[in-house]
Parts: C-alpha cells; structure tokens; sequence
C-alpha cells in the first residue's frame, strides 16, 4: 500500500476533464486514461460523502478503513498515469501505440487471442511492438520510448549511437521485408515463416530480430515499475477500445 502524498493537484482533473471534452479525442487512448481517473475521483468522492452522514463508524486510524484505503489507492495511482501520459507528445505517443496494437490485434487471431487471455506470451510481444513501433516512426514517438529508456539519448534528446544504428538497421530491413512480413515476424517470432524473402533479406531480417529481442528485454528490464506501468495502460486503452475508429496506416 501506499503512504500517502500532499501533491495530487487538480489541474490533473482539469486536463481529463478538457480530454473528454474534446471530439479529437474521442477515440483515443488519452480519453481512456481520462475516463479511469475521473471514474476514480468520483468514486472517492461518493465514498466520502457517504460517509459524512455516519462519522461515527469511521476508523479514527484511517489507514484501517479497508474502503477509503482502496479509493485513496486507485485515485493516486489514476492521477499519477494520467499526469504521466495526458501531456501533448506523451498522449499522442500513447494513442498512436496503442492504434498499431489495436491494428493487429484486429488483423492477427493468434495475437488477439494473448490480449484477451492475457496470455504469459504477450508480454515478452508487446515490449516488441512498442520497440518497433518507435523505430517506424522515431518523431512520433520519442517522448514515449525516451521516458522508458532516457540512457539510449543524448543529452540533446537525440538517438544514442547504440540507438542510431538499431533504427538504421531498422531502416534497411524496411527497405527489402514487406511490412506484413516485419510486424508478423515481431509478433510470431522465428516460428513465422519468411518464404517470399530472398537470403540476404532474410538473414538481415534475422538478424534484425534479434537485436530488437536484446533492446525489448531492456525496455522491460531498465525501468522495471515504469514499463509495468505502461503496460497496464496500453492493455487498459486496447480492452476500452477507444482506438477502434483509429484508421492504421501502413508502417
């Protein structure tokens, strides 16, 4: 359990109120987050006004009132995700990861089925697809992928040498391997067969592969609370899905 703080302030409140205001962000996964924490505030002020007509039966020990412990809980850690991820990159960074999740969920049974059983496999999956999902597109998704591995950046917020090669080598593979062929083979691993590929291609895309396993066991491994954080938010906006209408463009 947590210890309690003093700085959950309500311009937090305000930026989910503003989110789900907003018709641009009616399908996001920005909205998701918003509608978890407002749902946990209100619960704690349900719960409290409540308990205001009944004093009496409240634990002067608040830490024993198992109910409002729970509330507390739920509000700090729905207000900590949503100051995280509802700033202006962070949140797009987040949509547009959550869209490419939602995308093969919706094109891959196999994948689908991990999401909806929470299968031990989707979580050695989904760090591979954030990862990927980045090296397509680095400038969407900096803020994102920066916040789970600050060390792979210069103090400038570019790419780190280690970094720049990875999205090279990411860039040469784009260039011989059919896209399908990538994300299937980030999602089903070597046991996706790679037929229509020439040699050099496939021993590039290989090789590929296995650096982008290396860099996903760091993603989960260098900011271990972080990641888990992020994951619980990803899968949360996928089970909403409130990126259903997202159009997914190729990557």
């Amino acid at each position: 359990r947590r210890k309690g703080r003093g700085d959950l302030g309500f311009e937090v409140l305000e930026r989910c109120s503003a989110v789900l205001a907003s018709s641009e962000m009616e399908h996001s996964a920005a909205r998701s987050v918003a509608t978890r924490a407002v749902a946990a505030f209100a619960a704690l002020r349900a719960y409290l006004q409540r308990v205001s007509r009944c004093l009496e039966r409240v634990d002067p020990c608040l830490c024993n009132n198992a109910v409002l412990v729970d509330r507390l809980v739920d509000w700090e850690q729905s207000w900590e995700v949503a100051s995280a991820y509802l700033e202006g990159p962070m949140s797009e960074a987040l949509t547009s990861t959550v869209a490419r999740i939602m995308g093969i969920k919706n094109r891959d049974f196999v994948f689908a089925g991990m999401c909806d059983d929470r299968d031990a496999e989707l979580f050695l999956v989904l760090p591979r697809i954030v990862l990927l999902t980045y090296l397509s597109k680095p400038e969407d998704h900096s803020a994102l992928f920066k916040s789970m591995l600050p060390d792979a950046f210069q103090a400038d917020g570019e790419p780190g040498p280690e970094l720049q090669e990875l999205l090279d080598e990411c860039g040469a593979v784009r260039a011989h391997v059919p896209s399908s062929v990538l994300w299937r083979r980030c999602v089903h691993g070597a046991a996706e067969p790679c037929d229509v590929l020439t040699p050099a291609a496939l021993a590039g895309l290989q090789g590929f592969t296995r650096e982008l396993e290396r860099w996903s066991m760091a993603l989960q491994r260098r900011r271990p609370d972080d990641w888990n954080a992020l994951a619980v938010v990803i899968l949360q906006a996928v089970d909403d899905g409130l990126t259903n209408q997202i159009r997914i463009s190729s990557v």
